[in-house]
């Protein structure tokens, strides 16, 4: 089942009427920033690109913001959990630098932003749906993730209800 076709199944699986996504730019922060652009829910491009340094990062990210004009941003949180303290001990953890420099653009950008933890999103767009749907970019492992999370924000997150159609109970949106 194509994309387009799972999106028609969950609208009727919920009872709802048909979302036509606004444009919706996501990411996977890190030293390596995937992103996606979907618009019409359709996806329209994707890549990655170098967010090593805060010397790169908001700049690389704010041409993306200027390039497609998103009214939607979609992003993976992160956490330091006890278990991954000892890897980041010592680091400044740019994964958390880029959040925060995708947040302030959005603030000065005055656009929404849905933000969620990675578990959920890859539990629900597993490889062989992205494979399905045509989404499995080989090489791309980033990109691949800030697709799911575009993704599966027009399955589960109508802009115009506010209400999480999500499978899973613990999910920031």
């Amino acid at each position: 089942m194509d994309f387009q076709a799972f999106i028609h199944a969950q609208d009727k699986r919920f009872n709802r009427a048909p979302y036509d996504s606004e444009r919706i730019l996501s990411f996977d922060p890190g030293h390596t920033t995937g992103w996606a652009f979907f618009a019409n829910n359709t996806l329209q491009a994707y890549g990655q690109i170098n967010t090593k340094t805060m010397d790169t990062a908001p700049h690389n990210i704010m041409e993306l913001f200027v390039k497609y004009d998103p009214t939607q941003i979609v992003f993976e949180d992160y956490r330091i959990y006890k278990g991954l303290a000892e890897h980041h001990e010592g680091s400044s953890v740019q994964t958390i630098h880029v959040i925060g420099a995708i947040e302030t653009l959005c603030a000065f950008k005055f656009l929404p932003y849905s933000k969620r933890m990675a578990a959920p999103v890859k539990n629900f767009c597993t490889d062989k749906k992205l494979t399905d749907w045509g989404f499995k970019k080989k090489g791309m492992r980033h990109a691949m993730d800030a697709i799911r999370h575009g993704c599966y924000q027009i399955l589960f997150y109508h802009a115009d209800s506010g209400k999480s159609t999500s499978p899973y109970k613990k999910v920031v949106g």
